[in-house]
């Protein structure tokens, strides 16, 4: 991306005329902030896989640079971050320099569909709040893409309640692929690509540390934030059971007649003959075979 590539914010209210007072302007990017931050997290869908910060994505996705400030109103002037290179080094193969900026379309976009999150309406009305009464912003892109859109408390509007998920008992199956010590965090990504970030309480720790990279099975509290994302309350975690090499499987090609010999088949057999006769139906059958099937988010 070009170094000249802007977002300059325009913004106006009571506290917001020919200038803005620090105090204003700093309630305003907190908020901002916060509102960039939860829209990043609702619609995050790939597993975070560097190690040591594995939430640290979302700094990178909410590091505009201030370059320039006039008054008028409040005009703030951003770019997107240029990282050093030894920043660029630290960042993950698959997380683009253009986050920032991608950040910040998607949560724009999703105010002109009258799609906000929640807790990201709740940030931005905090921000426009900050500067006085008939608080509103505009944000305008200058560039190789151009647009400009304009934020007002109107705008701001939370999805639907019948859209929004309310938490409910969780259970979730996939690979705990990442996981953050402070605060205590970690991340399951579902075989169907729902990646559920978890909270878990102190006691649980010395269970989770050993179960990074492992297929797991954690329940809780929870919802889903999006199609790809959800998050939870752990109540317990476990690694799901390994299957064991046993001489039964072989890279070696075999026979069919010997097959049947060994297994003593002389004629077709019926579905019965597949069942185990020590399986027994109950709730932990249950969720390992829904487990299986990929039915268990």
């Amino acid at each position: 991306m070009a170094s000249r590539e802007q977002v300059t914010l325009r913004l106006e209210g009571e506290k917001a005329r020919e200038g803005v007072t620090l105090a204003a302007f700093e309630s305003f990017v907190d908020h901002f902030l916060s509102a960039l931050r939860y829209h990043y997290r609702s619609s995050r869908s790939s597993p975070t896989r560097k190690q040591g910060r594995p939430f640290g994505d979302e700094d990178v996705a909410t590091s505009f640079r201030l370059v320039e400030f006039r008054t008028g109103s409040g005009v703030a002037v951003l770019e997107p971050p240029l990282p050093t290179d030894e920043e660029d080094q630290l960042l993950p193969d698959d997380l683009p320099l253009t986050l920032a900026w991608d950040n910040l379309t998607g949560l724009l976009a999703d105010v002109d569909r009258g799609d906000l999150d929640a807790d990201v309406a709740s940030e931005l009305r905090s921000a426009l709040k900050a500067l006085g009464r008939e608080g509103r912003m505009s944000v305008e892109f200058s560039g190789s893409v151009q647009s400009r859109h304009e934020i007002d408390d109107s705008r701001l509007e939370p999805r639907r309640a019948a859209d929004v998920e309310t938490e409910a008992p969780r259970t979730v199956v996939g690979l705990l692929h990442a996981i953050d010590l402070e605060p205590d965090k970690l991340a399951v990504r579902t075989p169907s690509g729902v990646d559920w970030t978890c909270e878990y309480p102190p006691s649980l720790e010395g269970e989770v540390l050993p179960l990074v990279g492992k297929r797991v099975l954690a329940a809780g509290t929870g919802r889903m934030t999006s199609a790809k994302a959800g998050t939870l309350l752990l109540d317990s975690i476990g690694a799901l059971p390994e299957m064991e090499q046993t001489p039964l499987f072989t890279e070696e090609p075999v026979p069919m007649r010997i097959l049947q010999e060994q297994q003593r088949i002389s004629s077709p057999q019926g579905v019965e003959r597949f069942i185990d006769p020590e399986w027994r139906e109950g709730e932990e059958s249950d969720l390992f075979l829904r487990a299986l099937l990929g039915e268990v988010e």
